[in-house]
């Protein structure tokens, strides 16, 4: 298995940080200047169209000095299975063929002609210790842990409820608290051990990594070998809205980002 790189160190979050999941402020626009970034990407968001992906591309990633472009296809996989869809092989296809897709459009908006710019998949982190280590000890506390449990059977029931309105079952939920679990090793890998500690997606949800962030710190620093947290969350539905950066150029407007549903990365 490999072994995280040097992380190069990042200089201290100042005035200009924003939406730090120890710090919640969302009036503070970050900057993203050589910062390293973690841009997870939900199979199935209508969020993402071409106009906002060069939008990112453009005006947002190249500010930075790496820009990991992370198609969650192992969220995508799960999607499946908690809407009852058993057949493995198919499903497999299925998401192949829309990881597939996704990476031709964003060959397509241009991510070619960035040098820093990355496209990963789950298998990138499938062959680090260091993310199997978080996904076990994220399993171990959901287990021994009455508050985390609590929490993470609380919000699975939530996301269930969205899809199947209320009509789910147990394995449904289990598959669910699966998905929520693997979403948050995959986040707290990406930005505090490979180091794109600043992680741009569409807005600031509830979610397992805030709750952990903000009630079990000491459990993410034993996750984390002791490291002190540096994650810092970046809404690009807040960058849009604000105009902190240009979006004119793509004729995107603020509303655009509010349309479709982001219950989960599906």
């Amino acid at each position: 298995m490999n072994q995280v790189p040097h992380e190069r160190i990042s200089n201290r979050i100042g005035s200009t940080a924003a939406f730090s999941t120890l710090k919640y402020d969302t009036t503070i626009v970050p900057s993203l200047s050589d910062q390293r970034l973690f841009i997870p990407i939900s199979l199935g968001n209508h969020y993402y169209t071409n106009k906002i992906l060069k939008w990112i591309m453009v005006e947002v990633a190249s500010l930075s000095s790496e820009a990991v472009f992370f198609i969650c296809d192992k969220l995508r996989y799960l999607t499946y299975k908690i809407r009852n869809i058993e057949d493995d092989q198919k499903i497999n296809l299925k998401v192949e063929t829309e990881v597939l897709q996704f990476k031709q459009r964003l060959k397509n908006c241009g991510i070619k002609n960035y040098q820093n710019y990355k496209i990963a998949t789950w298998s990138f982190v499938s062959g680090y210790r260091s993310y199997h280590h978080i996904l076990n000890a994220l399993g171990i506390i959901a287990r021994n842990d009455a508050d985390v449990d609590a929490y993470l059977n609380h919000r699975a029931s939530c996301l269930i409820d969205l899809l199947f309105n209320g009509r789910s079952n147990q394995y449904n939920h289990s598959i669910q608290k699966q998905y929520i679990i693997e979403e948050t090793a995959l986040s707290l890998f990406m930005t505090e051990i490979y180091g794109t500690n600043y992680e741009l997606y569409r807005r600031m949800d509830e979610g397992l990594i805030v709750y952990l962030y903000q009630n079990k710190l000491a459990e993410v620093k034993d996750i984390l070998f002791g490291r002190i947290p540096k994650r810092t969350f970046v809404s690009l539905e807040n960058l849009l809205s604000m105009g902190a950066l240009s979006c004119k150029t793509y004729s995107i407007k603020c509303s655009d980002s509010q349309k479709g549903t982001v219950a989960q990365r599906n």
